[in-house]
């Protein structure tokens, strides 16, 4: 369970099964209604939806490469900062996967459920161990589904 601060209170939405068949859309939708004002929503799959049965096969993941993923590197003290995005070498999905799950990334279990700790320690985090992220990849490895 999330511990949230008090003063928050996180949406939570609730979408048709036809809206969830474009998630995209429904994402837009609920932005446009100021979800993503406080950074967290919940939403709750429609009782018609099933999440993939199997996992992935290693070929969809080795295939799949992240270009040219970012290194946000944070300097400065005081409240004073500068941010640096600078371009990585591309890299296979399958050692983005690793890096990402690495202790180095990865918020340790004591503090994943509580949201005020694993806020500080992302604000702290900043400045020592700088963040890579690979926004602009223009795939999915998720089923395609049908829908009739």
């Amino acid at each position: 369970m999330l511990t949230v601060p008090s003063s928050v209170e996180v949406p939570v939405f609730y979408p048709t099964y036809d809206e969830f068949k474009d998630f995209s859309a429904f994402i837009a939708s609920i932005e446009a209604r100021g979800a993503h004002k406080i950074g967290l929503a919940k939403i709750v799959p429609p009782k018609e939806w099933t999440p993939r049965k199997m996992g992935y096969k290693s070929k969809q993941i080795d295939e799949k490469l992240v270009e040219n993923p970012i290194k946000q590197e944070v300097r400065g003290k005081d409240g004073i900062y500068s941010v640096f995005n600078i371009q990585q070498r591309s890299i296979k999905l399958s050692s983005f996967q690793r890096l990402a799950s690495s202790s180095r990334y990865a918020a340790s279990s004591a503090i994943s459920n509580d949201l005020e700790k694993l806020e500080k320690k992302y604000w702290q985090s900043l400045t020592s161990n700088a963040p890579i992220y690979g926004a602009g990849t223009f795939f999915s490895i998720l089923l395609e589904r049908k829908y009739s």
